[in-house]
């Protein structure tokens, strides 16, 4: 008897320290996850654009690091990526981008919180401090975090405009957005 209650205390210790590892720290659900970004040339023509490489992690005490492999753009137009990867993002010097905030970490189950987090975006060698609202949600073991308005990120600030440039030459465009709405969903678990 004595044998069965020590094993049993055993296995509920074993069961309490792994659930505590696996709590303490969340990773990035890529498959399950979006960030896109709209672009709008013409002055008119708005087209939405993903990433399909990213991956994160989330901390116990909040700290968010989300990472963009820019090398998986995805404008549904092949030549447009190519594009895209050469002439805007440069992938051969800056392959990644990287998004670190903290989020907190006060989120009960089942619960919804709006939240306002001050982060850094670095990208093509420069990195900028911005605000994000959020949505944050809890379910089970997931935690969703999505943005609550678009992120507007101006291309002057990454040093970008040069590439913006030889996007409308090549493409012979009028004109393209210096001003990038950005959304996210990032699931994490």
């Amino acid at each position: 008897m004595l044998k069965k209650q020590i094993i049993l205390v055993a296995a509920v210790l074993v069961g309490l320290f792994t659930c505590q590892t696996v709590l303490a720290g969340m990773n990035l659900d890529a498959k399950q996850s979006l960030l896109s970004f709209t672009s709008i040339k013409k002055g008119k023509v708005a087209e939405v654009h993903t990433f399909k490489d990213i991956s994160g992690s989330l901390s116990e005490d909040g700290a968010l690091a989300i990472n963009i492999k820019l090398v998986s753009v995805e404008t549904k137009i092949a030549v447009r990526n190519e594009r895209m990867q050469t002439m805007l993002f440069e992938v051969s010097k800056f392959p990644t981008a990287v998004l670190t905030a903290n989020v907190g970490s006060d989120f009960p189950a089942g619960e919804i919180k709006t939240v306002a987090v001050d982060a850094k975006l670095a990208l093509h060698g420069k990195e900028v401090a911005m605000k994000i609202e959020a949505v944050v949600s809890r379910v089970g073991k997931k935690l969703l975090v999505s943005s609550l308005k678009p992120v507007i990120l101006n291309v002057a600030d990454f040093g970008l405009n040069e590439g913006v440039d030889k996007l409308m030459a090549v493409a012979k465009l009028p004109s393209i957005a210096r001003s990038i709405p950005v959304n996210f969903v990032l699931i994490f678990h």
